[in-house]
């Protein structure tokens, strides 16, 4: 109830607040190889924020993601982050963006489902272009992740993974395009 509240608190500074606020889509997609084995993750996310200044930015991030390999998992959830934009060239501005996020997922393995929780929270620098007035295109990646998997069901156990520019990572680069109201 409390994250209702609070996303509804967010649409509703949005609605009232002029060019301050944003929507966007973004693309995440991920690919590992491993031995004879490859996966591949592909995630769409809408997102709404708010920029408190020109340097500070805050938001939320919706997200699914399809993740193949023997066999397929979808995850969903979302996370919330502080984004801070630390250099300005012209039309071109560098940021780094703190995300904590929940996602949830499930898996149909041969002897059963497999599902579960995950908790990540990640560091991710950028690079956005002012396309348009109003309109930026802001490409990111996972640097630092940290995550802990929760599994339930089967011979289920608990998964710590910590990475540099890791394929685990939910969305490890993401396109993004954004419109500000």
């Amino acid at each position: 109830m409390k994250k209702l509240i609070a996303v509804a608190a967010l649409v509703v500074t949005c609605l009232t607040a002029s060019a301050q606020c944003y929507l966007g889509i973004g693309l995440g997609y991920g690919y590992q190889k491993a031995d004879n084995a490859s996966t591949n993750l592909f995630q769409i996310s809408p997102e709404i924020g708010y920029n408190i200044t020109d340097k500070w930015a805050v938001g939320l991030e919706l997200s699914y993601a399809t993740l193949s390999d023997a066999y397929t998992t979808n995850i969903y959830g979302g996370d919330v982050y502080g984004c801070y934009t630390f250099a300005q060239a012209g039309s071109v501005s560098f940021c780094a963006e703190l995300g904590v996020g929940m996602f949830g997922y499930n898996q149909a393995l041969d002897g059963g489902d497999l599902k579960g929780t995950i908790t990540q929270i990640a560091l991710r620098p950028g690079i956005s272009v002012n396309l348009a007035k109003g309109v930026d295109l802001t490409g990111k990646m996972n640097l630092v992740s940290f995550a802990m998997y929760n599994p339930k069901g089967l011979d289920s156990y608990n998964v710590t993974s910590v990475g540099i520019m890791n394929a685990d990572a939910i969305a490890p680069f993401e396109l993004s395009l954004a419109f500000n109201l």
